[in-house]
């Protein structure tokens, strides 16, 4: 396929300045915010004192100020959020309105791991989460595609399938607020949190359920037995083996969806040889492509 690129109007800009933002948001966030100090974008997550999930968002740096690239439902409360915890660091938190985003799919010509590059009014950066979701550009998306445009625009439901099928989650659509733990929905293998860092809030559940092991709970594919997904599956949806509940739908697109699946459930029905259910949609449920091979077998 060649190159496209989709308007993600979805997005808007928290900004962290002062001598004391690296600090800041190091003791706030999963991942490791020297990165940023690096030139590399991150992918990370704030959590609740417990542990939970709250927010997840891409930060990266634009000279003397760090951006946080997070979904524009949430932008106020996080930015509350984070200046609550502000106490007396030197920081001085804003919003940027003059940026905008724009996904880049397929080869654009651009190199680097989250490298965080140059381009025509902005900045781009690889997605840090995984290689199959391109390129994200951050500035002044008319200088940029007035410079790209010989390059398609397609919608956003076209970059929503490829995020959904390579089983990647959008914690504002998939992740459920004061809930979720972030190794339930492949942070660590999507490179959101740092095991090398210093404390930050909620690190002592993320910690001890990776090292005890206590992943009873993931994101898991699911994909029709035959039609099309989104004509038999909605969001929130249950899904059934025989009489018991095993997990229920988030993202839906057109041929794949993504589900939180309970494991020993799915694999109780799956030493049964008992279907997995969607209402009457007779569904598969595959582990992402990105997990360890040992756990990615379909079922």
């Amino acid at each position: 396929m060649t190159a496209f690129y989709i308007n993600d109007l979805t997005r808007a800009f928290i900004t962290v300045s002062g001598d004391d933002r690296y600090e800041f948001l190091q003791g706030l966030i999963s991942n490791d915010i020297e990165k940023c100090r690096e030139g590399h974008a991150i992918w990370a997550a704030l959590l609740t004192p417990q542990g939970k999930f709250l927010y997840d968002f891409f930060v990266f740096p634009q000279q003397e100020t760090l951006v946080i690239d997070c979904h524009k439902d949430e932008m106020m409360p996080l930015g509350q959020l984070l200046r609550k915890y502000q106490l007396r660091s030197d920081i001085q938190l804003g919003i940027d309105q003059s940026l905008s985003c724009v996904l880049l799919m397929e080869d654009w010509g651009f190199k680097g791991d989250g490298c965080v590059l140059p381009a025509e009014g902005g900045v781009v950066y690889s997605d840090p989460r995984n290689s199959q979701l391109g390129y994200r550009f951050v500035g002044n998306s008319d200088a940029f595609l007035k410079y790209h445009q010989s390059i398609d625009e397609k919608p956003k439901e076209v970059y929503e399938a490829v995020r959904i099928e390579a089983g990647i989650p959008d914690g504002s659509q998939d992740i459920e607020k004061n809930k979720g733990l972030l190794l339930e929905y492949g942070f660590d293998e999507l490179n959101g949190v740092d095991w090398n860092k210093g404390c930050y809030m909620g690190q002592e559940l993320t910690a001890r359920t990776k090292y005890r092991a206590l992943i009873k709970k993931r994101l898991m594919i699911i994909k029709p037995v035959s039609g099309a997904m989104s004509n038999m599956v909605r969001s929130g949806e249950m899904i059934r083996a025989g009489d018991k509940d095993i997990g229920h739908v988030r993202s839906v697109s057109e041929n794949t969806a993504l589900a939180f699946i309970r494991l020993d459930r799915m694999e109780k029905a799956q030493n049964d040889q008992m279907p997995f259910m969607v209402g009457e949609a007779e569904v598969l449920i595959e582990y992402p492509g990105w997990i360890k091979e040992e756990n990615s077998t379909s079922v």
